[in-house]
């Protein structure tokens, strides 16, 4: 039984300290930004999205949205990430949670902030965002907010939004194109 506990620490300590790693070794490069194929059926179509890559450590985002009610509890989260892998893109178990805006603040806190702040919102960092008419110009996305592990190599990233868990009635849908490089 000890023996038993202790595989688990080690394996727990073994994993835990190669996604520090991962994150301390790695640096993370957007290389698109898009809407998802489904955008004009979805409740908060995305309208006028550009992306370009200003340098190698800086990327722009404009886009224009209608948010048809507040972004809070009524609105669930499904981020599906994948990477490439010889056979194609394999999906990586990822987050599927309630409520964007809290999830964003938690994991993201930067980046949410700052990107709803850029949008005219007073108070980006209190939940819900009020519903309304948004538009972000030029918006130089802080790739130093992101704290999450990624390991060298290519992802996809796809953020849904929808109305309950298990709904196939999208809200929101972006799909973010990325890479992670070992840093030298």
């Amino acid at each position: 039984m000890l023996k038993k506990l202790c595989r688990v620490i080690f394996l727990i300590h073994a994993v835990s300290y190669e996604l520090v790693l991962a994150v301390q070794k790695t640096s993370l490069q957007l290389e698109s930004f898009s809407v998802c194929p489904e955008n004009e059926n979805t409740r908060y179509p995305i309208r006028d999205l550009t992306f370009n890559r200003v340098n190698a450590t800086h990327s722009a985002l404009s886009l224009k949205v209608s948010f048809l009610d507040d972004i809070g509890d009524n609105i669930w989260s499904q981020i599906i990430l994948e990477r490439w892998t010889s056979g194609g893109w394999a999906s990586v178990p990822f987050v599927t949670q309630k409520n964007p805006c809290k999830m964003c603040l938690q994991y993201f806190p930067e980046i949410w902030i700052g990107y709803f702040r850029a949008m005219g919102v007073k108070e980006p960092e209190k939940c819900p965002i009020p519903k309304g008419d948004y538009v972000l110009e030029n918006y130089l996305i802080p790739m130093q907010g992101v704290k999450i592990p990624f390991w060298k190599g290519r992802f996809r990233v796809k953020v849904l939004w929808t109305g309950s868990k298990d709904s196939n009635d999208i809200y929101y849908c972006l799909e973010i194109g990325a890479s992670s490089e070992e840093k030298i």
